[in-house]
């Protein structure tokens, strides 16, 4: 466990933020469907790292929602 996830876990929150990495292993697509997709929420760089928040992720997802 690294030691975002010691604090995550420490402050029993859930959490906010995810990489495009993780986004896209919980989503099954690849990286760049998500990055070059023009209504994907845009990343928040901290450092060299790129996080997206994850409600907005959400409510990109719902936005897609196919009628049924």
């Amino acid at each position: 466990m690294n030691s975002s996830e010691d604090f995550l876990m420490a402050t029993n929150q859930p959490k906010q933020y995810a990489s495009l990495d993780e986004i896209r292993l919980m989503l099954g697509v690849s990286e760049n469907t998500l990055r070059y997709n023009e209504t994907f929420p845009k990343g928040i760089k901290i450092g060299r790292r790129v996080v997206y928040k994850l409600t907005e992720v959400n409510q990109w997802l719902e936005s897609n929602r196919m009628a049924q």
